[in-house]
């Protein structure tokens, strides 16, 4: 398979060097958003002079070397060209291997209708997954997402996709842990479960709640480890361990990512070679280009420079923040959409 060998070759040359271009984007699409979460002030951004769809195809047509793409939100399929926009990836990335979309599946049937819309582009050989928020049992996910009814629509879309399910295809359930939910997870899985008795901690991913001010406009929010340290290493240790030891890339991917997370809850430093800004960048609603999803560093705008990523990455500031980033002088932090790609790229350094 083309994509999955050009993958593979990217991350085994990210393990010894930078790759001359970011084989992950993250991408986020939209900032509006119709949740109310109290992780994350996202849904409180007046989103306007978001990207069009002429400049997201001026881009991709330019920017085309992605084997990893999440488009992420906000909510992305509140945005109504969501269809032309995946099919403009998939059209101009021939190297995309996965392409990943997280929703919080509060508008069942609009959910549920994109994603069938686009199955029907066909997105193979790449994996295409979808991620269903669901941040705890039903009254508790419904607190954090501020929706009534919000577990309920998540499963009904749950219920309605899961039929499409393929080798190419997959659904998982994610959880993000913070103080709202501490101790929760296992209780999740079991409520999930009484209703799709199939399911297994396998079908659930977990990340540690991050703050950031570019991103999720929560910097102000006391939602992470602070004076719980052992609380939330606990749960992440239980989750880890109920995952069944299944050899398979995913599988052994965020086996990695829960060991290390235990790390970074104890120290609050990256417990990997980051490598931000060199295998992966994050894309904003607007254009505007940042290491990842944490750190506020804007380098720059891709309508200023002809919607091509690469020109803009010959920035002069580019080296001074890569270096930064090997010395550990960003935020640091541990979300899955930077840790993912710094795990595979320190593989050879790895315990």
């Amino acid at each position: 398979m083309k994509s999955q060998a050009f993958l593979t070759k990217q991350i085994i040359v990210s393990n010894f060097k930078n790759v001359n271009f970011p084989y992950k984007l993250n991408f986020c699409l939209t900032y509006k958003c119709n949740s109310k979460c109290l992780t994350c002030d996202i849904w409180k951004i007046n989103s306007t002079n978001e990207l069009k769809i002429e400049e997201i195809k001026n881009f991709f047509g330019h920017s085309n070397k992605f084997s990893w793409i999440d488009v992420t939100g906000g909510e992305v399929f509140l945005r109504k060209d969501i269809i032309e926009i995946i099919s403009t990836i998939l059209h101009n990335c021939k190297n995309l291997y996965h392409l990943h979309i997280p929703t919080n599946s509060i508008v069942t049937h609009l959910t549920v209708n994109k994603i069938k819309e686009i199955l029907k582009l066909k997105p193979k050989p790449n994996k295409f997954t979808i991620t269903l928020s669901l941040d705890g049992p039903s009254e508790l996910h419904d607190h954090i997402r501020g929706i009534e009814n919000n577990w309920t629509t998540v499963m009904e879309a749950y219920d309605e996709l899961q039929r499409y399910e393929n080798r190419h295809f997959k659904i998982y359930f994610g959880f993000t842990l913070s103080k709202l939910n501490l101790g929760k997870f296992h209780e999740t899985v079991l409520t999930v479960q009484r209703k799709f008795p199939h399911v297994i901690y396998e079908d659930f991913h977990m990340n540690i709640a991050h703050t950031s001010d570019h991103y999720y406009n929560n910097s102000n929010f006391n939602i992470g480890v602070d004076g719980n340290k052992e609380e939330f290493i606990s749960e992440v240790e239980a989750f880890r361990l109920k995952k069944k030891k299944i050899f398979n890339p995913i599988n052994n991917l965020e086996n990695k990512y829960l060991t290390y997370a235990k790390e970074f809850i104890k120290t609050g430093v990256t417990p990997v070679d980051c490598k931000s800004l060199t295998s992966s960048v994050f894309l904003d609603p607007y254009g505007n280009v940042f290491p990842c999803s944490i750190w506020d560093k804007n380098i720059g705008n891709i309508r200023d420079f002809n919607y091509n990523l690469s020109v803009l990455l010959k920035e002069k500031i580019i080296e001074e923040l890569r270096e930064q980033i090997q010395e550990k002088k960003c935020p640091n932090c541990w979300t899955p959409c930077e840790a993912y790609q710094s795990i595979l790229g320190s593989l050879l350094k790895l315990k």
